[in-house]
């Protein structure tokens, strides 16, 4: 919610919206106008906050839960898979996690050890 009021409270200055509140106030005359010579320093600043705000909103309430729901879905497999349940962690590593987890399912496989692939395991009685 912070985040979206400043968005909009920097707007006016991104656009360069002006009032002149002295005639506004001695006069009754606004001069409401757009553009300045505060704008070509605080226009560009100000955008940069918009747009550096807009990336973490979305960061924040998208990317991250998401990543979230999928370390929590990859917990179950990989703890068949591996072992180990923190092994879900890899999740968080983005487009690295395949190559660990390549890595990982080899070295399974040269030891000898049992891989999960899917199905369940056979038990052995």
């Amino acid at each position: 919610m912070t985040a979206v009021e400043t968005i909009l409270g920097l707007l006016p200055l991104a656009v360069g919206f002006n009032i002149d509140f002295e005639g506004l106030f001695t006069h009754l005359r606004p001069n409401i106008f757009f553009g300045g010579d505060s704008v070509v320093f605080w226009g560009p600043l100000s955008w940069t906050i918009i747009f550096g705000l807009l990336f973490s909103f979305f960061l924040t309430l998208v990317m991250v839960p998401s990543m979230y729901l999928i370390a929590e879905r990859l917990k179950r497999p990989m703890e068949r898979f591996y072992g180990t349940k923190f092994i879900a962690l890899l999740g968080f590593l983005g487009p690295l996690f395949f190559i660990f987890v390549g890595i990982m399912f080899l070295v399974r496989r040269i030891q000898g050890k049992q891989v999960w692939m899917g199905v369940p395991f056979k038990s052995s009685e």
